[in-house]
C-alpha cells in the first residue's frame, strides 16, 4: 500500500523564543502575534513567500526528479487583503474546533502562472506572471554572471532545468487571526512540553489529508533534540527512512546522512520522530523517503530505494548501473565499496578475508 509515495522535503528555520521566566513558553497572545508578523497581509505577500520557498528549495531537489512538495507552514491570513474570488474558492476543514484552509501553490511550467489549489484538489485562483518574467530568475540570483561565462549548450540547459522554480510545490495552511487564537488556546491546554515554542508547519497533530509524505510540525522537546511530525496518506503502510543534512558546506555538497528507518502507525496518518543527534547543530535539513523496496520505490530493481539513490549515493534511480561499468549500484556501495558514479571499476573485484585475524579488504586488480 502507498508504494507510489517517494520522498518529501521540509525546510524550517528554528528560532529560540525567550519569555519571562527563562524557559517559559510565550502566552497565546504572543504566539498569535508571531504568526501575524510572519503571516500574509494580502495575496501578494503569499506569492512573495512562495517565490522565496522556490528560490531556497529548488537547489535541494535533485536533477531529473518530478516537482517536490514543500511545507510552507501554517500562516495567519488577513482575509481583507485577499481578492473576494480567492476567499470564496477556499475549502475549509475543522481542526480542533476551528476552520483552517489547506492551499497548495505551484508554478505552471507552460504558462508560468502561479496556481492555487484548494483542499478539494481544484485550481481556484491563478496569478499571471509579471511582465517580463524570466523562468531563469533562480539561476540568475545564484549565479548572476552565468550567461556571461563560457558554457556548453548541454551544461546551460542542465542548469536551467535543475533550477527551474516550477519544480517546487508548496502547501500552506491558512487561518484567520481569531481562529488562530482559538486554535492556539486549545493547543496550549494540551501542551505539557517545556522549552522551545512549537512551530507548526502544516496540520498540527492529526495529520492532514495528503497524497505524499509531508513534515507537518517540528519542535524541541528537550536537550536540544528535534522532534518532527511526519504525515502520510491514510493508505500508506510502508516504512519511512529519514535523512538529514547540516547547513554550510554540507548543503552545497549535497551528501545526506541516513538517520534510520521507522515504522508508521496504522491507527493514525502521522508519526513523531525525534532526532537525538541534533544538539549543538546550528541548521539541519530533513528528508523523508519511502523505505520499502517495490516497483515504485526501486524502479531499476537494484535493491536501493529511490530516496537512497538520490540522497545517499547520487546514483540514478532508473539505471541499476549508473556508471555503466558492469557492476550494479547496490553491489558497488554494499559489497565492493567502490564509487557507483565512476566507471573505472570494470576489473574484477577480489575480497580478501582473514577470519582468524578478523579483517578483510577489497582488491581491484
Amino acid at each position: 500500500m502507498g508504494g507510489g509515495v517517494g520522498a518529501a522535503i521540509a525546510l524550517a528555520v528554528f528560532c529560540g523564543l525567550v519569555a519571562s521566566g527563562g524557559n517559559e513558553q510565550p502566552d497565546v497572545n504572543q504566539r498569535v502575534q508571531i504568526y501575524v508578523d510572519s503571516g500574509f497581509s494580502d495575496l501578494q505577500a503569499m506569492v512573495d513567500n512562495f517565490r522565496g520557498v522556490q528560490r531556497d528549495g529548488v537547489v535541494l531537489v535533485p536533477p531529473g526528479v518530478p516537482p517536490m512538495l514543500f511545507s510552507g507552514g501554517m500562516k495567519c491570513a488577513k482575509w481583507s487583503g485577499f481578492p473576494k474570488e480567492f476567499v470564496e474558492g477556499l475549502v475549509g476543514e475543522i481542526r480542533e474546533g476551528v476552520a483552517v484552509y489547506s492551499v497548495t501553490c505551484f508554478e505552471d511550467a507552460a504558462t508560468r502562472n502561479c496556481c492555487f489549489v484548494n483542499a478539494e484538489g481544484r485550481i481556484f485562483y491563478v496569478v499571471p506572471p509579471p511582465a517580463g518574467y524570466d523562468p531563469r530568475w533562480v539561476l540568475l540570483q545564484y549565479w548572476p554572471d552565468f550567461y556571461n561565462q563560457p558554457h556548453n549548450p548541454s551544461e546551460t540547459a542542465m542548469m536551467a532545468a535543475w533550477l527551474d522554480p516550477s519544480r517546487v510545490v508548496v502547501q500552506y495552511t491558512l487561518v484567520g487571526k481569531q481562529e488562530l487564537h482559538d486554535l492556539l488556546t486549545a493547543r496550549a491546554k494540551k501542551d505539557k512540553d517545556g522549552g522551545m515554542f512549537l512551530m507548526n508547519l502544516g496540520s498540527g497533530s492529526g495529520g492532514p489529508n495528503i497524497s505524499n509524505l509531508l513534515f507537518t510540525a517540528m519542535y524541541s522537546p528537550s536537550n536540544g533534540w528535534m522532534a518532527l511530525e511526519l504525515s502520510y496518506p491514510t493508505n500508506f503502510t510502508n516504512h519511512v527512512e529519514i535523512f538529514s543534512l547540516d547547513g554550510g558546506t554540507g548543503l552545497i555538497e549535497g551528501w545526506w546522512t541516513s538517520r534510520g528507518t521507522t515504522d508508521v502507525s496504522t491507527s493514525t496518518n502521522y508519526i513523531v520522530w525525534t532526532d537525538t543527534t541534533s544538539s549543538n547543530v546550528e541548521a539541519r535539513f530533513y528528508v523523508a523517503g519511502n523505505g520499502d523496496l517495490n516497483s515504485d520505490t526501486d524502479p531499476d530493481g537494484d535493491n536501493l530505494t529511490w530516496a537512497q539513490e538520490l540522497y545517499l549515493y547520487h546514483t540514478s534511480p532508473t539505471n541499476s548501473d549508473t556508471d555503466g561499468d558492469g557492476l550494479d549500484d547496490y553491489y558497488e556501495v554494499m559489497t565492493s565499496v567502490t564509487d557507483p558514479n565512476n566507471g573505472d571499476t570494470t576489473n574484477p573485484v577480489v575480497v580478501i578475508a582473514s577470519p582468524t585475524n578478523n579483517f578483510s579488504w577489497v582488491w581491484m586488480p
